[in-house]
Order: structure tokens, then sequence, then C-alpha cells
């Protein structure tokens, strides 16, 4: 092994070269993989809500209006939905299942204590838990009496509730946020905790995070664009036509667009392959490129270096020996590049990097990622090594 790493080493200008592509040829494979690695974790584990036969009608408001005109028309809508039998709940939310997160992260505190985990936050009307068959494993979801109570109403999943409190109990608790944006806004606090959901995710990919539900108040002067609806077994898509009509008799001056939950899912699981898709050819062409380098040079080393090739096998070297030495040679310039860039990808979790990727994720990831390049390294050294336990002794003279 100490031949092997002095040989590298009077190489050094040689192999610079290709250890340096295999040090990037690593990262960017560590960053595919591991990607994919997480996306096929974070699509097994139950989404915490029901998508099937829930429908988002994106409200439009083309023409401005005051404050008190849009309150009416959005509970009007409301209103004209209770006359359709074959819709079961519906309730405004401000951010959709698979559309964008399902929220924006913010920062809570209780009693001086936050979450290192950034919760994500959606703003919703009652019946939300109808609409979505949230799972309530403690206390209630939003209803009128919440008009009335000290604090705006939140309800938060049981991660959000582990973090935060604790062994101890949620319900009826004060938090409040810490907005660094905008730190004299109204909506700090405080928040009452009313309620607790089961594991609760945004869509397919995102991971299983603290998540609060903030009540939206039909008298509240902000009420979202989005309206869901669920709608009953067996209801067909024709449906629509009488539904718009309706909306559009209430708000003549709005336009209403309708979609299924179900096809904002094929969409977001569509982009997230499509990058993964497009990450992988970057990666594939690149180490494809890497690869023909590496044959090429070693064929030039086995070339340049036939003399010393011959005179090995004069002094008693065996063709195995001889094909060993090329392949050692290049892994251990494989592992030169492995081991700092790995070195380099381990240090993001303590910058607060890949926060939600799990340990097994991200460890798996770096393991597949370096198993490949050794595979690389490998294929493409076999057939020059090959070449070079072909070399006869006599083949020594002819380089004198």
């Amino acid at each position: 092994m100490r031949h092997v790493f002095k040989l590298v080493w009077n190489r050094r200008r040689t192999n610079l070269l290709i250890g340096v592509e295999l040090f990037f040829s690593f990262l960017i494979l560590c960053a595919v993989v591991t990607t994919g690695v997480y996306f096929a974790h974070t699509y097994r584990l139950p989404l915490g809500f029901s998508y099937a036969q829930v429908w988002d009608i994106y409200i439009n408001e083309q023409k401005a209006i005051d404050k008190e005109a849009r309150k009416e028309m959005r509970t009007q809508i409301l209103l004209a939905l209770e006359e359709f039998e074959e819709i079961e709940a519906a309730a405004y939310v401000n951010k959709v299942p698979f559309g964008d997160g399902f929220g924006s992260r913010l920062v809570y505190t209780y009693e001086g204590k936050s979450i290192g985990i950034r919760p994500r936050r959606n703003f919703v009307t009652d019946d939300l838990d109808e609409v979505l068959n949230l799972e309530l494993i403690e206390g209630r979801w939003f209803n009128r009496e919440d008009e009335g109570i000290r604090g705006v109403p939140v309800v938060i999943n049981r991660e959000f509730s582990d973090a935060l409190f604790g062994t101890e109990a949620s319900l009826g608790k004060e938090i409040f946020r810490s907005d660094p944006v905008f730190p004299e806004s109204k909506r700090q606090g405080p928040y009452r905790v009313v309620g607790v959901i089961a594991d609760f995710r945004g869509d397919d990919f995102s991971p299983s995070a603290p998540f609060l539900f903030e009540r939206c108040s039909m008298n509240d002067g902000y009420i979202p664009n989005h309206l869901l609806i669920r709608l009953r077994p067996g209801t067909r898509a024709v449906f629509g036509e009488k539904l718009l009509e309706r909306m559009q008799g209430i708000a003549r001056d709005w336009s209403f667009q309708v979609e299924t939950l179900s096809d904002h899912r094929s969409d977001n699981l569509r982009l997230h392959l499509s990058f993964l898709l497009f990450g992988g050819i970057v990666a594939g062409l690149l180490i494809a490129m890497v690869g023909l380098g590496m044959v090429g040079v070693l064929w030039q080393n086995v070339a340049q270096r036939t003399g010393e090739i011959g005179l090995r096998r004069a002094l008693g070297g065996t063709a195995g020996r001889i094909s060993a030495q090329f392949l050692g040679e290049l892994l251990v310039i494989a592992t030169l590049a492995v081991v700092p860039s790995t070195m380099l990808i381990a240090q993001l979790p303590f910058y607060g990097w890949l926060e939600y990727v799990p340990g097994e994720v991200y460890m798996g990831g770096i393991f597949t990622a370096a198993l490949l390049i050794y595979l690389l390294v490998i294929a493409c050294a076999l057939y020059p090594s090959w070449l070079a336990s072909r070399v006869q002794p006599v083949e020594a003279l002819h380089c004198e």
C-alpha cells in the first residue's frame, strides 16, 4: 500500500485533475442521491389529512371593493354552498395542500422557549377539520365560541406540542410569535391553544414538522382567497358548472378557478420528479465525462509505463499484481477525493442546513454516493488494468 501511495504522489500532477473531477462529482452525486432518498422517505409518510373529493376554488377579486363589502360577499358565498347537498363542508384557507408548503415558517415562543425548527403556519376558517378530515387528539377545532376568548385561537399538531411544551398539557397555553420582519405586528400574540391534531404534513415531500393553524374569523378584515370544499362520494365533475354559476351570481365582478387537490398532488409530484430527473441527468453527464477521462488517463499511463511494467514482470510480478497496482492507484485517488468532500458535507447540519433531513437519510445518501464513485472507479480501471497485465517482460527492452 505504501508503494501505491508513492506512485500516486510521484504522478501527482496527472492525478490532481482526476482527483478534482472526482471531488466535484461526489458532491453533486451526493446531493442528487440524498434528495432522491429523502423524497422516497417522505413520500411513504402519512399526510395527516384526506385530499380525495376535495376541491380548491380560487377567488380572484378582479374589481377592488371595500373591506366590509368583501367580507359580506365572502360570507354570502359560504352560505350559498350550504344549499348544495353535494357539499359536505367548506372552509377558507390561506395556503392549500400540495401547493406551496401549506404555510409560512415563523418563530413561536412559550415562556421564553422556542422551537429549533420553525413551525409552519396557515390561516383557516371554521370547519377545515371536516374538509380535510383532520384527526383531533386533544381539545377541539375552531368554532363561534372563539370569537370572545382572549388571544387568537390556534390548533397545533402533536410535534409542535411535544417540541414546545414537552410533557406539559398544551390546551389553554398562551404562546407568542417573534416576527423579525414586522416586530410591531399586531399578530404577535397571545395565541391560545384550543386543540391538538395528529402529525400533519402539507404535501408528500414535506417533512413531519411542527405545524400551527391560526383561526381566521369571518368578521376579520382578512379572509383568504382559497375556498376548500369536500364533496360527497359519487359527485361528478359536472357539478362544478352548477357551483360556479351560483357563485358567479353572487360575485359578478369576481372570477373563480376550480381545481381538485388530487390535481394539485399530481402537479406537485411531477414538479419534484422533474427536479430530481434534471439533477440526475446533470450528475450522469458529469460522471460519464469523468469516467471517460479516467479511462483515457489510465490508458495513457499504461502506454507511458510499458517499460516499468515489463521490468516488474521480468522481476517476477504476476499479471494480477500489475492489474491490482493500477486499480489501487485509482482507488487511492478516489479516496483522497471522497474523504475531504465527505468532511465538507458533514459540516452542513452544524450550520442549520438540512434540518428536516433525518440522520439516516443523510448518511445513507453519503454512503450510496461514495459507493457509486468507487464502482465508477473500478469500472473505469478494469480495461486499462487488464491491458497493463498483458504487457510482457520483453517489451521493456523495446522502450530502452
